[in-house]
C-alpha cells in the first residue's frame, strides 16, 4: 500500500511540475497563488513536486485551479499527461496557441453547451461571408 501511495505522490508531483512550467510559473509564484505565503512556500511546492510531501485534497483542488487544469489532469499517470502534452504541442504548432486554448475551453463545457457552440460555428460557416474560404478548402 505504501508503494502505491509513493507512486501516486510522485505522479501528482511530476504533473504539478509539468503544468506549472507550462504556465511559466515559479514554485514560489504557484505557492503564493495557492495560499502558501510563509517563508518556506517555495520549499512546500518543491517537496510536493518531488513526491516528498503529501497534499491535502483541498489543496490539490486549489493547485489545479491555479494551473488551469482539472484535478483529474493532476492525478493522471505520466503516460496520459505526456500524450496530452504531445497533442497540445502538435495543435499549437499547426494552428497556434489560441486555437489550442479555444479547444481546451470548449472541452471544459458540458455537452449541451458544446452543442450550442457547434451550432453557432455551423451557422457562421454557412454564412456567405465564409463561403469563399469553405470553397477554397474543398479545392
Amino acid at each position: 500500500m505504501e508503494d502505491k501511495k509513493k507512486e501516486f505522490m510522485k505522479t501528482l508531483g511530476n504533473n504539478i511540475r509539468m503544468y506549472r512550467e507550462q504556465k511559466g510559473l515559479s514554485q514560489e509564484e504557484l505557492a503564493n497563488r495557492c495560499g502558501w505565503t510563509t517563508n518556506n512556500a517555495r520549499s512546500t511546492i518543491s517537496k510536493i513536486e518531488s513526491g516528498v510531501n503529501d497534499v491535502p485534497t483541498s489543496k490539490v483542488k486549489v493547485i489545479a485551479e491555479q494551473l488551469g487544469v482539472s484535478v483529474c489532469d493532476l492525478m493522471n499517470s505520466s503516460a496520459n499527461v505526456q500524450t496530452k502534452d504531445k497533442i497540445r504541442k502538435l495543435i499549437e504548432q499547426c494552428y497556434g496557441k489560441e486555437v489550442y486554448e479555444t479547444l481546451s475551453s470548449l472541452l471544459d463545457l458540458d455537452a449541451s453547451d458544446q452543442k450550442v457552440i457547434k451550432t453557432m460555428i455551423d451557422s457562421m460557416l454557412s454564412a456567405e461571408k465564409y463561403s469563399v474560404k469553405k470553397e477554397s478548402l474543398n479545392a
